[in-house]
């Protein structure tokens, strides 16, 4: 709270805000980017996606989801092998590649490099789970993006993605532990119960972080904050 002049205040806080507009997907596009990304990397065809959307930067704690990606791996049986590909460009890249083909990774984990933000949206639909690392986000909306298309999250919680998630909304919110977050993914790519209703649950945990529903309650704090 703020005391000045006699005056109390509340500071109220207000993300950016995800526009819906920008994630309505037309279906015969939606199999043209299926049937891409299948031909530029074979090894995905029925395999279950993990997805990493983002700045490929070392803070984004990327190398973790190797770590994620082999663990899960090893409790799928072999026709239900999960890979993952990763959406983004950014200084990290190389050193990231290195280390995926060190780990001998490279037929399970894919780069795009950096993609159109609408196209953004076609991954999201296609994807099986959203994984998000990263323990430096000052909004975590890309979590928000993922859910708007209900694609369940796993993501540390901590900083911007703990303010947005606020729990296991629309997924799961975990600690820094590649463990915990392997079971979670785990479970939400062997449940598919599960995976329905985190999937419900993201679509609707998300409506109120829309432009639309943030606009609202920013015109009422500035109600608030008229002078009479």
């Amino acid at each position: 709270k703020v005391r000045e002049y006699g005056v109390e205040a509340k500071p109220a806080l207000l993300p950016t805000g995800i526009a819906s507009c920008d994630f309505q997907i037309e279906e015969e596009r939606c199999d043209r980017v299926r049937e891409g990304l299948f031909e530029r990397f074979p090894n995905m065809r029925n395999k279950k996606i993990l997805l990493f959307a983002g700045r490929v930067a070392k803070e984004k704690n990327i190398p973790f989801l190797l770590s994620v990606l082999k663990n899960v791996n090893r409790r799928l049986p072999e026709q239900q092998k999960a890979v993952l590909l990763i959406a983004g460009d950014g200084v990290f890249l190389p050193e990231l590649t290195t280390l995926i083909h060190e780990q001998g990774l490279e037929k399970d984990i894919f780069c795009l490099g950096y993609v159109e933000h609408q196209y953004l949206a076609y991954l999201y639909s296609l994807a099986d789970v959203f994984t998000f690392p990263s323990k430096t986000e000052t909004q975590g909306l890309v979590t928000l993006e993922a859910m708007t298309m209900g694609l369940p999250v796993v993501a540390i919680g901590e900083l911007g993605t703990k303010d947005v998630m606020q729990g296991d909304n629309g997924g799961f919110m975990v600690p820094d532990d590649v463990s915990i977050f392997s079971d979670r993914v785990y479970q939400l790519l062997t449940d598919s119960e599960l995976h329905a209703a985190k999937s419900r649950e993201a679509k609707e945990w998300s409506k109120q972080w829309s432009i639309e529903s943030l606009t609202d309650k920013l015109l009422e704090a500035y109600k608030q904050t008229i002078w009479v």
